[in-house]
């Protein structure tokens, strides 16, 4: 099949092997296999074998370890341009020191430059950080460099009964939003999040 872009995101019902399926489609270029979390280190090997022109690979929130990215970022992919997208909050198969590895084997691509910023932590996996409320009132976080910060700004915004539309998050003066990283914004531990609720 001519398959060059799918679109997998939050399909529950999806099976391990028709996305393992897909390694018969050759011209395939970006997949998204997002919240997949059938989707395995098993799986990962077939289609690094059949889909030799994947350029951009979502694997966040997916059953993919350590072993997983390597079988990607080994294999003799040319095309590949984008980082794979493999942290996964919960089950957190991958480790910081895998992300690492991959930054400094392929330098040329894109996605992985947060990596540069968050290896300055004496602590590169893990950050404290506190948010401030207009109020002074202090709620502490703990999360990974690697973690987009919408999970964060979800908790808080859940605990103090306000929507995620009007609050606005700040560090050291500039806004913040839920799709970057800690170790994008050069956050450090103990680092502090100023919070605004707007009307």
């Amino acid at each position: 099949p001519a398959l060059r872009v799918v679109d997998l995101y939050r399909c529950s019902q999806v099976t391990a092997a028709s996305i393992a399926a897909l390694g018969c489609c050759p011209d395939l270029s970006i997949l998204n296999l997002e919240c997949c979390s059938c989707v395995d280190d098993a799986v990962i090997a077939a289609l690094v074998q059949g889909c030799p022109r994947l350029m951009d690979v979502n694997l966040m929130d997916t059953s993919v370890s350590d072993a997983g990215l390597a079988t990607i970022l080994t294999a003799p992919m040319e095309s590949l341009q984008a980082a794979p997208r493999p942290y996964n909050e919960t089950r957190r198969q991958l480790s910081w020191e895998a992300i690492a590895a991959a930054r400094k084997q392929h330098p040329h691509l894109k996605g992985l430059e947060w990596v540069d910023d968050a290896a300055k932590s004496s602590t590169p996996g893990d950050i404290n950080l506190m948010v401030l409320t207009q109020n002074n009132e202090k709620i502490y976080f703990k999360c990974r460099h690697m973690t987009r910060l919408t999970k964060l700004m979800q908790v808080f915004c859940d605990r103090q009964d306000v929507s995620m539309e009007s609050a606005r998050f700040f560090f050291d003066g500039s806004r913040i939003y839920g799709d970057q990283r800690p170790g994008q914004l050069d956050m450090l531990d103990g680092d502090v999040i100023d919070v605004m609720a707007c009307e």
